[in-house]
C-alpha cells in the first residue's frame, strides 16, 4: 500500500491533522494512518488508547458528526487508521474502508439491484453529474471494489465482496 489521493501516512498525531479528516470527509473519503512513516513503515503510536477516545471527540468539536467517523487500532501492527465515512459495520468488509462514502454505497446498492445500470441512470438516481459518477467509479475500480464485465455498452457491473 502506498500513499495516494485517499491514503495519507503520518508518524504522530497533531491536532492540525483534523484538516485531513475533514478533507477526506468532504471529498471522496480516505484513510489517515497515524503511526506510519513516509515510506509506509509502521513506527507505532504512543498513547494509542488515549487517541482512540480523543480523536472522535476532537472531530465532534469541529461539528463533524462523530457517528460518521471510524477510528481503528490495528493489532499487532500498532497504528491507527482514521476513516471519515458513513460506514455500516460488517457488510462492507476491509477493502471498502478507504474508499466508501455514502454516495459510493448508494452506487453499490444500485449496482446490486441492477448489474446493467448505466452511468446516466446512476447520475439521475443519485442526483449527481455523470462526470462525478465516473470519478467515483474510477476510484472504486482502482480500489478493487467494483469491476466492469464486458464492453461499456452491453456489459454489467460486478461488486467485489
Amino acid at each position: 500500500m502506498k500513499e495516494a489521493q485517499h491514503i495519507e501516512w503520518k508518524e504522530t498525531w497533531r491536532d492540525e491533522l483534523l484538516r485531513w479528516i475533514c478533507g477526506f470527509a468532504n471529498a471522496e473519503g480516505g484513510v489517515l494512518h497515524i503511526g506510519r512513516n513516509d515510506q509506509g513503515v509502521v513506527v507505532g503510536v504512543p498513547n494509542a488508547a488515549r487517541l482512540l477516545e480523543e480523536i472522535p471527540n476532537k472531530v465532534r468539536d469541529i461539528r463533524y458528526r462523530p457517528g460518521d467517523l471510524w477510528v481503528e487500532f490495528a493489532f499487532p501492527a500498532q497504528y491507527l487508521a482514521v476513516i471519515p465515512a458513513n460506514l455500516s459495520e460488517g457488510e462492507w468488509g476491509e477493502k471498502w474502508g478507504a474508499s466508501l462514502t455514502a454516495k459510493r454505497r448508494r452506487i453499490v446498492e444500485a449496482m446490486r439491484r441492477n448489474t446493467r445500470v448505466t452511468i446516466p441512470e446512476l447520475a439521475a438516481e443519485l442526483g449527481l453529474g455523470t462526470s462525478a459518477i465516473e470519478s467515483h467509479l474510477k476510484a472504486m475500480r482502482v480500489a478493487g471494489c467494483v469491476r466492469r464485465i464486458g464492453p461499456a455498452k452491453g456489459g454489467r457491473w460486478e461488486v467485489v465482496s
